[in-house]
């Protein structure tokens, strides 16, 4: 009986060792997908940076969403439209800002890449705090078709038709007069906290910042910018 055993334990190895082979010969030959397959899914040519600030509810949503395209020289940047359609698996949420909010920064990115028959983008969060530590005193530019008055309780913000100068501390109370523009309106404000925030970001030690969270290690986010031109371009962008 023992002796049936230790055969039964030797024929097992065998088959054992036979399998790792085949699975290294699999892995070889390119017909398992490795960590590094899954990785080289994602588009590293392409990031989407959202900044996530409080609505009129105080709830966190994505408030400008920019697609950075990683070029020989120039950084095209595209507005994206955070309420454009998007699909939430398992729920009957309808919009990017939505795969935000059920599934973070890779919810996102996942939603995107759906919606524009795209591979996966890289993404990279900018929270409240990290929004306030970046931009410090910085003012934004922003050309209004309209004028904008906002009250969030306690004070009233008015904002002129034109263009007028935000400061960065009053953003989250712009973005939810923005709410009731057109379309255009709501892109030239996206923009508009877009350009002020891309040249901040362009440093490495930005992700260092607490309230930014991202799919890119601070290493993988230096050799992305090498040869980036800090002077981004504009491109075009969705309503």
């Amino acid at each position: 009986m023992g002796n049936g055993t230790g055969k039964a334990a030797l024929v097992g190895g065998a088959v054992a060792l036979v399998c790792i082979v085949a699975f290294a010969a699999a892995v070889y030959l390119g017909a398992v997908p490795t960590a590094a397959d899954k990785t080289a899914a994602v588009d590293k040519s392409s990031m989407l940076v959202a900044v996530v600030l409080p609505d009129s509810d105080g709830v966190l949503t994505v408030r400008s969403l920019d697609r950075y395209e990683h070029v020989d020289g120039p950084l095209r940047v595209s507005s994206l439209n955070p309420l454009a359609d998007a699909t939430v698996p398992g729920t009957s949420a309808s919009t990017l800002a939505d795969a935000y909010k059920f599934g973070g920064g890779d919810g996102l990115a996942a939603a995107y890449a759906q919606g524009a028959d795209v591979e996966k983008p890289g993404w990279l969060i900018v929270g409240p705090g990290a929004w306030a530590y970046l931009m410090g005193e910085t003012s934004l530019a922003v050309h209004l078709n309209t004028n904008i008055e906002v009250f969030d309780g306690t004070e009233l913000y008015s904002y002129p038709e034109g263009t007028a100068t935000v400061s960065a501390a009053q953003t989250p109370q712009l973005m939810n007069g923005a709410t009731y523009l057109d379309a255009a309106g709501r892109r030239a404000v996206r923009e508009a906290i877009g350009d002020a925030l891309t040249p901040v970001l362009l440093r490495s030690e930005a992700l260092n910042v607490d309230g930014i969270d991202t799919s890119m290690t601070t290493e993988q986010w230096d050799v992305w910018l090498k040869g980036v031109n800090t002077a981004p371009v504009r491109a075009d962008t969705t309503p």
